[in-house]
């Protein structure tokens, strides 16, 4: 169920999102290039180190945090992984969505860049958090 999930993510991925900058034009100069490239730079020095600290919180933090519930022991930082992978697909798609729905209308695609994952990575952090609190409230059984 999980892999048929993940296939049909990859192809609303393809249909709806790009990867490449907005703001690149197919017909750029030398000059318009080492402008988009010292952009492009200071966006990563500016948005890696927190991109960083949220991942490591996310991917480490919650997933060793939830190792010390008796019930679930080392399965819970498998699960926590594959919550946390699928929280950022899903957190960068529905708030491309509704960016797109509420300021740029739907003419447009999803542009995934490094402030988008951030994004995706500070919603898998609230699912986390609650999936933490009802783990130590709520039992399978």
């Amino acid at each position: 169920m999980l892999l048929i999930a993940q296939i049909l993510m990859i192809v609303m991925y393809i249909a709806v999102c790009t990867f490449e900058d907005e703001m690149r034009s197919h017909g750029t100069t030398d000059d318009e290039v080492e402008a988009d490239n010292l952009t492009a730079v200071a966006v990563i020095v500016k948005y890696y180190s927190m991109w960083m600290d949220v991942h490591v919180m996310i991917f480490i933090g919650f997933g060793f945090l939830m190792v010390f519930l008796k019930t679930h022991s080392w399965s819970s930082i498998g699960i926590n992984y594959i919550c946390a992978a699928w929280c950022i697909q899903c957190g960068i798609l529905f708030q491309g969505f509704w960016h797109r729905a509420l300021v740029h209308g739907f003419h447009d695609r999803i542009n995934v860049n490094l402030l988008a994952v951030i994004e995706g990575e500070f919603c898998a952090a609230a699912f986390l958090i609650t999936m933490g609190a009802l783990l130590g409230k709520a039992s399978f059984a």
